[in-house]
Order: structure tokens, then C-alpha cells, then sequence
């Protein structure tokens, strides 16, 4: 065994050269270890609020020379171990004594007195020997620094023991200065976290940006590899992907999952209090428990996003090298973060509520024509880029005077009501722009349409909707995204015929009289054509449609000589 002072200056030099714990505990294991002539040393930190010991490193004599592969599989789980996974002190009855009394504890194989929970360990690491020396600062136990010999039963004499417990001293010394440069470098991290989701929140950059922040500042600030940000949709008991971070894998954005299908998230919510979820834990639902393992996932942090009294979501962390546990001061930290995406959640909802506000009528509930015109631009771009069909109905209301001068203007608010009711339910849901366009006169943009399907194309194609043509198949169709089964005019003679027959019991009580419509039809035929010349198209068959008896549907393929529409003042 080396010299008593020179051990301890050595260790004294270790201490003094990094803060880093890992090397600096790894380096204490190989010249503790080397110094007592042991086959090995490890060192564990240990947390008396949880009453659990993780390994922080070790080393042995085989790791030291290199030899591969190693020569038991004893070596092979201890290297497991280190990787950091906690266990309970009671695990190895001799552990007990040292981190409950802070006492320095030699065991032996050969002892006819050994527990059989403490010989089944020795056995499983092919232990002799051992003597462990708790780690003490300011009167806490925050470690066990442990001898372990392979090759024989050694009797540790009263000279190395009490080297032993000096150089645990200095072992615990080393964390504790390790522990503190952690914590001041994690305040920083969480300070720079905290400002840059504070600096997200007060700027002026969209929701999805401020909260793909958000998840990378908690990721980094927790020192995690993924973090993931869920809206609750309360109406439908359900979470929306918003953004993720690192690790973790969305499912299809805006493709709500059903919160009775996750449970930590469900818990979350429900309580309003942090949830932790661990792959190890029996207390997590097997499918849950699969579910993380498959994905390499160890711990799961379900923070609920919580502002005043509603519930807007949830932030995901994910740790998946080890089975996580968490700090007061993490908790709170994520406590902190989450309060902020949930700030920003509220602010994004309260934003597009005013934006839809700003974007829809309030009588019938449809887009308004300003939406309208934006969409009609963005369409014309993608159909110059890309040859995207789409098509273009106005509708208007056939002898709305006369029906408003029969039953008055709260009959009249109620029909066009109705209307909209049938034209929102008849065209495809978040594909088809259905506006008011103002008066007793609607629209419909109807993207990736053509005006009519040819005929080819629908002999060969599957069957399309009750009332519709057959669908065209989408490669027939170059640049066609979302195709429907039917070409414009088909798509306008189903609204006008569910109009005339639905339109006056979709609202309660129903309508005096049934309403009909007439409707114009035009399409994108020519890069050159502008938003502003498609509405002229449509006005001009509508125009028709109405000459020729009213309930019926025309269509105008823009000529040589463009008409301009007559309200052209609105798109000012």
C-alpha cells in the first residue's frame, strides 16, 4: 500500500484540478483503488430524502489494464450499475450500518454470520471482501466510498482503516465542491432558460415558435434529452401535438389524442400537480409501460399547463439514459417553465380567437370576404407554381327581398343562417372555404377541383358520395392534392338541391318556407387569370343562373375580355 501522505496529496491534487464530479470521482476510485491494492473501488452517492444510492463510478483492475472482452460477467453488471440506476441501501445489509450510522463497515465471504442477503450479493459480483466508509459533509451522509477484493478474504488492518475514513473525507469533500458547481452551473442554466421562454412570451413571434422554445428551454434547463408541448382540446377530452424538442417523436401534428389513452397526461390534468412516470414503476399501465420502453424511454415528467382556472395542456420531459429522479428545486424549475407555455397557450387561444373574430361573419358563423380574397391568392400562387386546380361558386339567395318582405328581417337572419348550416355540412370539412360574401350571397372556394371530371378518368375511377360522380383517381389528376369525387359543377348541384331540401328544418323552429339558391360556377384554367377575374367569372354565371329561373347552376370559363367584378370596391 502506498504511503498514507502521499495518497491523500494526491487526492488533494485531484480535488483541486476540475470541478467536474465525474472525473474528478472517477479519478479518486482509480488512486484510492490502486493505493489500497484492492481489485476494486467504487463510489456511491447517496439520497437521504429518497433513501436510494446510485453509483457515480468505479474502477477495477481489469478496466484498468484494458483487457477485452472481460473475464466475468460480474464486471459486465457492474458497468450496468454504474450507468446510474438507484437501488435501496437494504438491498446489501451491510449498507445499512454505514449510510444510517456513518459507519465504516468490513465484511467478509467467509463469516459464518453473513446474512444470506449479503452472501447472495458477494456472490452475484464474486465478492471476498468489502469495506465501505460513509462520505460525510457538515454532518450529512452523501456517499458510501467502498473496497471490494475478488481474490481473497483481506482482513483490512486499523492503519488503512483509518487512512480509509481520511480519504473519505476528501471524497466527500470532492462532491460537495462537485455539487455545488453543478447547482450554480444548473441556477445558470435555468436562469437563461427562464429568460429566453420570458423573452418568448413577451415577443412578438408566433405561438409555435414561442412554444418550441419553451420545450428546448425545459429540456436544457432540466438537463433532458426531449421535451414535447400538448394542447388539451377540453370538448373532445383530447391532446394536440404542438411542437417537440430532442428525443421525442410527435404523432402526426393536430392529430388529437384521446387523454384517456395517456395516463400520466390524464393525471396531470386532473390533479393539476406534476406526474411521474417510470418505465420500472409497476404502478404505470402496461400499455404505457411498453409504449415507453419501446421507445427507449425511462422517465416520463408530465407538467400541466394550467392558466387561472383553465386547462390548456401539457409539457412532456423525457429522460431515456437512466431512471430519472428529480429535485424539489427541478420540480419547481419545471413547475416554472410550464407556467410559462401555459401563459403562452393562453395567449396564442386568445389570439386566434380575435383573428377568427377579424376572419368570420357573426350572424351565419362562415369566413367572412376577407378571408376569402386571402385564400383566393394563396390558391392562384399554388396553381401557378404547382397546376393545382380549383374552382370558384357564388351563391346567392333566389327572391331574398321577397322572403325578408313576407316574414320579416329576423326570418330572413335565420334562413341565411340555415344556409350556411347546409354549405358548411355538404363541403369538406377544413379543405373547402365556405364564406359569406355578403348580404344574401355566399362563396365556396373548393381547392384542388377542376370544373367538371373527364370522362375517362370517372369510368375508371371508385364510386364517389351519395348524389356525386365517381372519383377521379388521384394519378390521373396531375398535381391534384385532396381530390374530391366530382368536378365544381357537380359539387354546386349537390349544395343547391341539399339547400332546397334541407335548408328549412336545419334550424329550430324551422323556417316558414323552404329558400332555394342559384349558383355560379368558375374555374382556374390559365396561369394568367387573377383572383379578381375568377370572381368575375363566378358573378357572371351566376348572373345567368339567375336570368334562367333562379335554383339552378351556371358556369363561366374566363374569356379574352375579363369582367370586373361588381362589388370590386369590397376588395379595397
Amino acid at each position: 500500500m502506498k504511503d498514507g501522505q502521499a495518497i491523500i496529496a494526491e487526492i488533494g491534487a485531484t480535488i483541486a484540478s476540475t470541478l467536474e464530479v465525474g472525473h474528478v470521482m472517477a479519478t479518486i476510485a482509480r488512486q484510492v483503488g490502486e493505493a489500497f491494492g484492492v481489485y476494486s473501488c467504487d463510489i456511491h452517492r447517496y439520497d437521504a430524502e429518497n433513501d436510494l444510492l446510485t453509483y457515480l463510478t468505479f474502477w477495477d483492475l481489469e478496466l484498468d489494464r484494458g483487457d477485452e472482452p472481460w473475464i466475468c460477467e460480474a464486471h459486465h453488471q457492474v458497468s450496468q450499475a454504474a450507468k446510474g440506476e438507484p437501488f435501496r441501501p437494504g438491498l446489501r445489509p451491510s449498507f445499512l450500518p454505514t449510510v444510517r450510522d456513518g459507519e465504516v463497515i468490513e465484511v467478509h465471504r467467509d463469516d459464518p454470520d453473513l446474512p444470506e442477503a449479503e452472501a447472495r450479493e458477494m456472490d452475484r459480483w464474486s465478492e471476498k471482501s468489502t469495506l465501505d466508509a460513509p462520505l460525510v459533509f457538515d454532518g450529512r451522509i452523501i456517499g458510501v466510498l467502498g473496497l471490494v477484493e475478488t481474490r481473497s478474504c483481506r482482513r483490512f488492518t486499523a492503519d488503512e482503516k483509518q487512512l480509509f475514513m481520511q480519504v473519505a473525507v476528501l471524497a466527500a469533500i470532492a462532491i460537495h465542491n462537485a455539487d455545488l458547481f453543478d447547482q450554480l452551473d444548473q441556477q445558470n442554466r435555468s436562469l437563461r432558460s427562464l429568460l429566453e421562454a420570458s423573452r418568448a412570451l413577451t415577443s412578438t413571434v408566433g405561438l409555435d415558435e414561442a412554444l418550441t422554445v419553451m420545450a428546448r428551454s425545459a429540456a436544457e434547463a432540466l438537463d433532458m434529452p426531449g421535451c414535447a408541448i400538448y394542447e388539451f382540446l377540453q370538448a373532445d377530452n383530447a391532446l394536440v401535438p404542438r411542437t417537440s424538442f430532442g428525443t421525442v417523436r410527435l404523432d402526426p401534428e393536430n392529430v388529437p389524442i384521446s387523454l384517456d389513452e395517456r395516463s400520466g397526461d390524464r393525471l396531470a390534468l386532473e390533479r393539476g400537480e406534476m406526474v411521474v412516470e417510470r418505465a420500472a414503476d409497476s404502478s404505470v399501465p402496461p400499455a404505457i409501460r411498453s409504449a415507453m420502453q419501446a421507445a427507449g424511454e425511462l422517465t416520463h415528467l408530465h407538467v400541466p399547463l394550467v392558466f387561472g382556472d383553465q386547462k390548456l395542456g401539457v409539457l412532456l420531459l423525457v429522460e431515456t439514459s437512466h431512471t430519472r429522479e428529480f429535485s424539489s428545486y427541478e420540480l419547481e424549475l419545471a413547475r416554472g417553465l410550464g407556467e410559462h407555455a401555459a401563459a403562452a397557450l393562453h395567449a396564442g387561444r386568445a389570439y386566434r380567437a380575435v383573428q377568427l373574430q377579424a376572419l368570420t361573419d357573426g350572424l351565419t358563423g362562415l369566413f367572412n370576404y376577407r378571408h376569402l380574397r386571402h385564400r383566393l391568392h394563396e390558391e392562384t400562387a399554388r396553381f401557378r407554381r404547382y397546376g393545382t386546380p380549383f374552382s370558384l361558386l357564388m351563391i346567392d339567395v333566389d327572391d331574398f327581398k321577397q322572403f325578408n318582405d313576407m316574414f320579416g328581417h329576423q326570418a330572413g337572419d335565420e334562413a341565411l343562417a340555415a344556409i350556411a348550416h347546409v354549405l358548411r355540412g355538404t363541403l369538406r370539412t377544413e379543405i373547402d372555404v365556405v364564406c359569406r360574401y355578403g348580404g344574401d350571397e355566399f362563396a365556396a372556394l373548393l381547392p384542388s377541383t377542376a370544373l367538371t371530371l373527364e370522362p375517362d378518368d370517372s369510368a375508371a375511377a371508385p364510386a364517389g358520395p351519395a348524389g356525386g360522380r365517381p372519383a377521379a383517381s388521384p394519378a390521373q389528376v396531375p398535381g391534384l392534392e385532396n381530390p374530391r369525387a366530382e368536378g365544381a359543377m357537380a359539387t354546386a348541384e349537390r349544395l343547391r338541391a341539399a339547400v332546397q331540401d334541407d335548408s328549412r328544418h336545419a334550424v329550430t323552429p324551422p323556417l316558414p318556407r323552404g329558400v332555394t339558391v342559384s349558383i355560379g360556377v368558375s374555374c382556374v384554367i390559365d396561369g394568367a387569370l387573377t383572383p379578381n377575374q375568377l370572381v368575375a367569372a363566378a358573378d357572371k354565371a351566376l348572373y345567368a343562373a339567375k336570368r334562367r329561373g333562379q335554383n339552378r347552376v351556371e358556369s363561366y370559363v374566363h374569356g379574352e375580355a375579363p369582367v370586373a367584378p361588381r362589388d370590386e370596391a369590397r376588395a379595397t
